[in-house]
């Protein structure tokens, strides 16, 4: 039986978070090393109690601190002129960016 995408704790949206000022609060505290604040800004129920982690998404709403800690934790080197290109595609997008689509906007950038 499919789990609908926005059921608690085990549907695909749980702990995802794409818009800027969320996320740019979660990145904060993550930088701080302080995961347990991380995961208890904007969730009422923390996801490292399931195992889980939050995620971070880029689209039209996300800040360039999306952008930014997408790369960080997918291992992509990523000057101000990729992260311009990322955030431009994702506000014009219209949607949540799939990891695909930003790895396009990586290569169509790197050549």
């Amino acid at each position: 039986m499919p789990i609908h995408p926005q059921y608690p704790l085990v549907g695909s949206d749980a702990f995802r978070t794409a818009t800027g000022v969320h996320a740019d609060a979660i990145v904060k505290a993550y930088k701080k090393g302080d995961s347990w604040l991380a995961n208890r800004i904007y969730s009422g129920v923390p996801a490292d109690m399931f195992g889980l982690e939050q995620i971070i998404e880029v689209g039209p709403m996300s800040g360039k601190s999306n952008v930014r800690f997408w790369l960080e934790r997918n291992g992509v080197a990523g000057d101000d002129g990729l992260v311009d290109a990322i955030f431009t595609h994702a506000k014009t997008a219209g949607h949540v960016l799939s990891d695909d689509e930003i790895r396009a906007v990586i290569a169509k950038e790197n050549g």
